[in-house]
């Protein structure tokens, strides 16, 4: 919803003076937000599984590429480069702890295959959806990915109540 339709929702916001500048922006934080939620389950199962050392230790393995990548991108590209970058971060988490959680809960090897297959579906869907302009098909679009999305939740209630 945000990545899509981001230009409309900053313009009734702010002003089109400001979608110039900041919808790029918007963009790489609504995309590394989608990804940033396929990193969240594993997190917690991490936590529960009584391993949040892995967490941290892999918060702290990421926290200095991070900041290399932050500096050189915000110098390069602004605010822009700062989105980007935060949207690589997320992503190379979302990456690693589902590989780490793979392994330390053997139970969820085949879903983090799936984890795998979303995360690319989000920065190919993300890569796709930027160039188009018009407002109706990206409607259409939205409208398509809710149905989508509402399918997959109801499957997945269903097979909660049996």
């Amino acid at each position: 919803f945000l990545f899509l339709l981001a230009p409309e929702l900053l313009n009734l916001w702010l002003c089109s003076d400001f979608v110039l500048n900041s919808l790029y922006v918007a963009q790489w934080l609504s995309a590394g937000w989608m990804i940033n939620a396929l990193a969240q389950p594993v997190a917690i199962l991490l936590q529960s599984s009584g391993r949040p050392d892995l967490l941290a230790k892999t918060h702290m393995v990421e926290l200095f590429p991070y900041l290399a990548l932050l500096w050189m991108l915000t110098g390069e590209f602004g605010i822009t480069g700062t989105a980007a970058a935060w949207f690589i971060r997320a992503t190379l988490d979302a990456i690693i702890l589902n590989e780490i959680a793979g392994r330390v809960v053997v139970e969820i090897k085949n879903e983090v295959s799936l984890v795998r297959i979303r995360i690319l579906g989000v920065i190919l869907s993300s890569i796709i959806f930027v160039n188009i302009e018009n407002l109706t098909i990206r409607l259409i679009l939205l409208f398509l990915i809710s149905l989508w999305s509402l399918f997959k939740l109801w499957t997945f209630i269903n097979k909660l109540i049996k």
